[in-house]
């Protein structure tokens, strides 16, 4: 991607609280991870600052990664003050457009997959050690992300 290249992703929308409030779009990112076996996997990540990791998992990401081996475990901090311990997958991750059309190689990432289930997440999350490898742009006034 060149200096000058971006790429404008629209927030998703996220609906309304049971008061009737709608609640703040969310300001998402699309990815494209491949295991080492070539197996590929798609979808939109939500931007989390608050989350150190690279990426946190939802259901279809762990079914993804079942037939690898963990790198390692690592307890985290959670929602709260809990702590869980989370294993620790490596994948290569790059960041596409909406059609899966890669725009950016992110490199190899951990992938972190919450052992008690509990502590999965319904959406794919991705933290400040990927973020942080990204020049981004929230601008919520348009509910858009500029990469």
């Amino acid at each position: 991607m060149s200096k000058t290249a971006q790429i404008i992703f629209p927030y998703q929308i996220d609906g309304y609280d049971s008061s009737g409030k709608k609640i703040p779009d969310i300001p998402i990112i699309y990815l494209l991870l491949k295991s080492p076996t070539g197996k590929k996997i798609s979808g939109p990540a939500i931007i989390d600052t608050g989350f150190d990791g690279s990426l946190f998992a939802n259901d279809a990401l762990v079914l993804f990664l079942s037939d690898l081996p963990k790198e390692n475990e690592k307890i985290i901090g959670g929602f709260g003050s809990n702590e869980f311990i989370c294993e620790l997958f490596k994948i290569q991750a790059y960041l596409a457009d909406n059609n899966t059309k890669i725009i950016k190689d992110l490199g190899q990432i951990l992938v972190y997959v919450p052992i008690q289930i509990d502590y999965l997440s319904e959406y794919v999350i991705i933290g400040r050690e990927l973020l942080n490898r990204l020049n981004i742009c929230l601008n919520g006034r348009k509910t858009t992300l500029i990469v």
